[in-house]
């Protein structure tokens, strides 16, 4: 069966390295990292990026230094800190094999089998497995392909795709707030002119206002959805399709209290790729 080795987040072992192609995932950086090739329209993580960098540069050149000393140093310091952990998760999502399993499928029935590294065969409901449609690969405890990440998220990368949300999250409410109190900390009155030339004066904090409204619309939800997904002990992929529904109980599910629990035990975690059991198994 499967070994379940947990070893601490690494984006590599320093022995073992990716040779082969999976699909549409391809050995990169010397076989570290298996990375997906996804057509433009569907890749979208350089948005990602420019949705996290713009604003955080903004913030640092045109808000921070509107506040005195020591807060300015502080405001920079925590949002550096957010941004740094929110764009490392981003690329571990991205560059983080997802739990590629191998399958085959039976000539009469056409239904696909996983096959585990000793050579097994299984339902992929076992394995809570889905053929990734983008990535062209079969991956254990499928949630959903994201396009932001341009990565099929699995088993191996969803615990760094919520540090990423969660750290987006942050990054709003950080910005939202730094330029609120900016903008009425340059108000000298209650008068309806006194807003005015703040909102003259301060442009860049009415833009980052906005900005953060209107991500806190996109994200907000998304990110609520998966917090009670993890609740649940469900996938998004299982979700959809209603696979637990009315009468069919869920068996990952072991309460809201335990599932979050074990969830958490899981950051930093990941099991090994089994690509490299399957290659020494060959």
């Amino acid at each position: 069966m499967i070994k379940k080795s947990g070893s601490r987040a690494r984006l590599h072992s320093t022995k073992e390295r990716y040779t082969e192609s999976q699909g549409n995932h391809h050995p990169r950086f010397g076989g570290r990292c298996l990375i997906a090739s996804i057509p433009a329209d569907q890749n979208l993580l350089w948005v990602s990026n420019l949705l996290i960098i713009l604003p955080v540069i903004g913030c640092f050149v045109f808000v921070n230094h509107t506040y005195e000393f020591p807060w300015f140093i502080i405001c920079d310091i925590i949002l550096g800190i957010l941004s740094i952990i929110c764009i490392s998760n981003l690329y571990i999502a991205s560059f983080t094999e997802p739990g590629i399993l191998k399958t085959e499928q039976n000539s009469l029935t056409m239904i696909y089998s996983v096959i585990t590294p000793d050579g097994t065969k299984h339902e992929l409901k076992e394995f809570r497995a889905k053929f990734c449609r983008e990535t062209n690969n079969c991956i254990e405890n499928f949630d959903h392909y994201c396009p932001w990440v341009s990565n099929g998220i699995g088993i191996r990368n969803y615990s760094f795709f919520i540090v990423f949300l969660i750290h987006i999250f942050l990054i709003d409410i950080f910005t939202f707030i730094v330029s609120m109190v900016s903008l009425f900390t340059k108000m000298n009155g209650n008068h309806w002119t006194d807003f005015v030339d703040a909102l003259s004066d301060r442009i860049a904090c009415v833009v980052l206002i906005f900005y953060s409204i209107v991500v806190a619309f996109t994200i907000f939800p998304l990110f609520f959805y998966h917090i009670g997904l993890i609740c649940r002990n469900q996938t998004t992929n299982e979700d959809l399709k209603r696979v637990y529904w009315l009468r069919t109980e869920n068996p990952n599910d072991k309460g809201n209290f335990r599932n979050c629990l074990n969830f958490w035990k899981s950051f930093g975690k990941r099991r090994d790729s089994l690509i490299f059991q399957y290659a020494s198994n060959h």
